[in-house]
């Protein structure tokens, strides 16, 4: 406690919590960027396989089609 300046024995927890948090404020944003990205990466699987098996069933076939089952094939493996 001899350590620590004045200004900061009269704070609260909460208050300690919150500066603590302030001077992370850049590693924080970039762990929800991080964890967004992840979250938008992992809901592409299968989301493309949900549309693969739409346009298989109805027929339509195109070569963008292809290349989206070829690309959902390569990611599993």
């Amino acid at each position: 406690m001899a350590d620590l300046p004045p200004s900061s024995l009269s704070l609260t927890p909460g208050q300690r919590l919150w500066r603590l948090l302030a001077t992370k404020r850049r590693d924080i944003t970039y762990l929800y960027m991080y964890a967004a990205l992840a979250g938008i990466i992992n809901l592409s699987l299968p989301l493309g396989v949900q549309s693969v098996i739409g346009f298989v069933s109805s027929g339509a076939v195109s070569t963008s089609l292809v290349v989206l089952i070829a690309f959902i094939v390569k990611r599993k493996k």
